[in-house]
């Protein structure tokens, strides 16, 4: 049984990155790893990371970049996109809104076949394009990238998404899992990534996108893959800091929206992310900053110092190692 995993990555200079994580003991250590021993012996599986790890000040270039994926997908597609003038939390909710529907749209016409065995149309007209396609999968990328941008405070709000793809349909969550779901979010923390299509109530408040609950739209995560969330902002002081937030949201809603969220019931509720592990204080530490107390105890300045200076340089992953 693996104790540990490891992710390699190849930094901006060409240099390597090796980020350890000591795997938890629970219910869902074990099926996660055979998934990744199940993928990494299939031919055709290919490692994707999505990585945040910008800043505020990089806002204008991240809409730049936004816009010009727009463009190339409205060439293709049966809707048009809105463009931003400037920065608008309405437009990137619209965008995710569509994002959504396009994968519903995409998964009808293909389901889980590969690539290559993809000869049905898209929508009537349409056969597939793998342009357009990975142009949406950016398009969903660029949009965490800059959400994940704006929130930044004292410490960069970098974090990382990492699965095999093409994607499966995964396993599902048992109701054992759920004693392993949680709302903190800690610097060097290792979680299940989502996993699912659309939002969930945590993104909803994160959001103000109440037409998610009024449309009846909402996505519980109900099943896990390969994908992983590595978190790099900064950990909250304030214990149940998200329930709170979320509370405080909820009280400002019509009762028309409080009598369709299940305050009552938090396994429906289902905020946070499923844990998995935490990261090892290793030479990859210890060779930026030499006294490991620092580490441990979460010095904000070096959590920062570290982001800026080594996170930002990632630029893809090259490998998953499973160890123990």
């Amino acid at each position: 049984m693996s104790e540990k995993v490891k992710f390699n990555f190849e930094l901006e200079d060409g240099s390597n990155l090796a980020l350890t994580y000591n795997l938890q003991k629970n219910s869902l250590k074990s099926r996660w790893c055979d998934q990744i021993i199940k993928r990494k012996q299939e031919v055709n599986s290919l490692i994707e990371c999505k990585i945040s790890n910008k800043t505020i000040d990089h806002v204008s270039d991240i809409v730049l970049k936004i816009n010009a994926i727009i463009q190339d997908i409205n060439t293709y597609y049966d809707v048009c996109l809105p463009i931003f003038k400037h920065f608008d939390q309405s437009i990137l909710n619209l965008l995710h809104e569509e994002f959504e529907r396009y994968g519903e749209r995409h998964l009808l016409a293909h389901k889980y076949k590969t690539y290559g065995d993809r000869k049905q149309k898209i929508w009537t007209s349409k056969p597939f394009n793998l342009i357009f396609h990975e142009n949406w999968m950016a398009l969903n990328a660029h949009i965490h990238i800059l959400e994940n941008a704006i929130d930044s405070n004292d410490v960069p709000n970098f974090s990382c998404l990492i699965q095999y793809y093409p994607e499966t349909k995964g396993e599902k969550l048992t109701k054992q899992d759920s004693l392993f779901l949680t709302t903190d979010f800690d610097w060097g923390h290792l979680y299940l990534g989502y996993n699912t299509l659309g939002k969930d109530y945590m993104h909803t408040f994160h959001h103000n996108d109440v037409r998610v609950i009024t449309n009846d739209q909402i996505k519980i995560q109900t099943k896990f893959s390969t994908e992983v969330f590595l978190n790099f902002s900064v950990s909250m002081r304030e214990k149940k800091n998200i329930e709170s937030l979320f509370w405080q949201w909820f009280e400002t809603q019509s009762e028309e929206v409080k009598s369709m969220i299940p305050m009552n019931n938090p396994a429906k509720l289902a905020l946070g992310r499923y844990y998995l592990g935490y990261i090892e204080f290793d030479e990859t530490f210890l060779s930026f900053h030499n006294n490991l107390d620092d580490w441990i105890y979460g010095n904000r300045e070096l959590q920062s110092k570290w982001n800026l200076e080594v996170f930002s340089k990632i630029l893809k992953v090259i490998d998953i190692e499973l160890i123990g």
